[in-house]
């Protein structure tokens, strides 16, 4: 790989004598000996690792999904998720699951463990109840409302003007900022808050050019998220008695 500029003028300064390996254009090409965050190949190396771990103790993929491992121990099934450098494992037994946690404790020395029955990952807080799973984002959406002081609280998260374009000449008046939270919507509505999916979705289509009443629109989008901060997202445990299919007007992609 080829390694930018200055971080070769940092190395140089530390080691003088590797000035001779650079190129006219100032690069070094070098050669990686262990795995290192960010490069392409590191994250299917670390798979590799874990999963070989997996495999020796018993562990099985499932057919539907790599990165999901089974393995049955007395009748129970073990299993476990894995997401980037995230393990989560699950099982009727706590005996088991603390077999799998002894097991990569033996095999990554510096590995972090915690049994719980919550879960926290980007800005989700996932707790497993009787009735399912709560998925809480109040933290997240806390650090959007810190950017909007004096918002007022709405019971709506839209009124009948959202597909209004109108007359207006306004510009918005930060529309990176405008950009940036809309983005941040979209994570939390697809995570946590589907309530207020429909006017995210509309406001994904003004990020190029918002205009004032696009800010007043997500102002109230902010507003009722500020007077719902403790609504949670509950996902029922309840076996599905029949199939829901709802289609996608595709605002994002035709604004007409």
């Amino acid at each position: 790989m080829f390694i930018a500029p200055d971080l070769v003028n940092i190395l140089l300064n530390i080691c003088p004598h590797y000035a001779k390996f650079k190129d006219q254009k100032g690069r070094m090409l070098v050669q990686i000996d262990k795995a290192m965050y960010g490069l392409v190949q590191s994250a299917r190396l670390w798979y590799n690792t874990i999963t070989g771990v997996l495999e020796r103790d018993g562990f099985v993929p499932n057919p539907m999904d790599p990165c999901v491992w089974n393995k049955m121990v007395n009748g129970n099934q073990t299993i476990i998720v894995i997401y980037v450098n995230d393990l989560a494992i699950s099982s009727k037994s706590k005996d088991d699951v603390h077999a799998v946690m002894k097991l990569i404790q033996n095999e990554f020395v510096d590995v972090k463990v915690k049994e719980t029955n919550e879960m926290s990952y980007l800005g989700m807080n996932s707790k497993l109840t009787k009735e399912g799973i709560e998925v809480d984002m109040v933290n997240y959406i806390e650090e959007i409302l810190k950017e909007f002081d004096g918002v007022h609280e709405y019971t709506h998260p839209a009124d009948d003007r959202l597909f209004v374009s109108g007359d207006t000449k306004g510009t918005s008046k930060d529309p990176k900022k405008f950009h940036r939270i809309v983005a941040k919507l979209l994570f939390l509505s697809k995570r946590g808050r589907p309530d207020i999916a429909l006017p995210v979705h509309y406001l994904c289509t003004r990020v190029k050019n918002p205009s004032d009443l696009d800010d007043q629109k997500l102002a109230r989008v902010i507003g009722f998220m500020k007077g719902t901060l403790k609504n949670v997202r509950k996902i029922s445990s309840e076996p599905f008695d029949g199939v829901q299919a709802y289609i996608d007007a595709a605002h994002a992609a035709h604004e007409d």
